[in-house]
């Protein structure tokens, strides 16, 4: 993926030392809010990697840092002290920057924080990048770990955290998901929901193929065309 990417240098708002990063595009068309997991970056790869790409799509981007460690679940400190604050402040943003389309996207545990916001502030389109839509359907089979992260994420009241209702209720806001081909999916019946499966592609960390093979880059210039 780094490979792909080039060795371009980050536009200087990217490596800030600050949870949310603003990085305004001449004649952009929308504005992408990117969702940093537990490691920083997308997947594994860093915000100063990925604006390598994002610098070439005709949209502002809001690079996000969760300090807490908890999918945003408690906000972000520039905004406040709860997740609304932080979605309401986000949403601010953006119409400050123009309005436009909008487009949230997260890897893994991010994706879903990016559908949650992109669901509250009314975006557009939601990429998710093997993230979940629900932390429910953890089943005995799920490796020990992930059974207890999930519990003590979610303060073991998984049902509350299913987003299917939510999305389904707001047809107007398309998520797309992107996931190997061995990995569980929870989006049946739900016709703003796209999955899409890629062949060959055996990890959970699906953001790197999808940059080193293009597709991500062209997803976007498609929604931003």
């Amino acid at each position: 993926a780094i490979s792909a990417l080039g060795s371009a240098v980050p536009r200087p708002e990217v490596t800030q030392d600050a949870d949310v990063r603003i990085v305004k595009k001449a004649g952009a068309r929308g504005t992408i809010l990117v969702f940093g997991g537990f490691l920083g970056g997308l997947s594994h790869l860093s915000d100063r990697h990925l604006d390598l790409l994002l610098s070439e799509i005709p949209a502002n981007v809001i690079y996000l840092r969760d300090p807490y460690g908890r999918v945003y679940l408690n906000g972000l400190p520039e905004f406040g002290q709860t997740e609304a604050e932080m979605q309401s402040g986000l949403a601010r943003r953006v119409a400050e920057l123009g309005g436009g389309k909008v487009l949230t996207i997260g890897g893994s545990a991010a994706g879903y924080a990016a559908l949650r916001t992109g669901l509250a502030i009314g975006a557009d389109e939601v990429i998710s990048l093997a993230g979940f839509v629900t932390p429910a359907l953890a089943d005995h089979d799920e490796l020990p770990h992930v059974q207890q992260g999930l519990v003590e994420l979610f303060s073991g009241d998984l049902q509350s955290y299913d987003l299917r209702g939510a999305l389904n209720a707001k047809p107007e806001t398309k998520l797309v998901q992107i996931i190997g081909g061995d990995y569980a999916q929870a989006l049946a019946g739900l016709g703003n929901a796209q999955v899409e499966i890629l062949a060959g592609v055996d990890t959970h960390h699906v953001a790197l193929p999808v940059i080193a093979d293009g597709t991500l880059k062209r997803r976007l210039q498609e929604f931003f065309s």
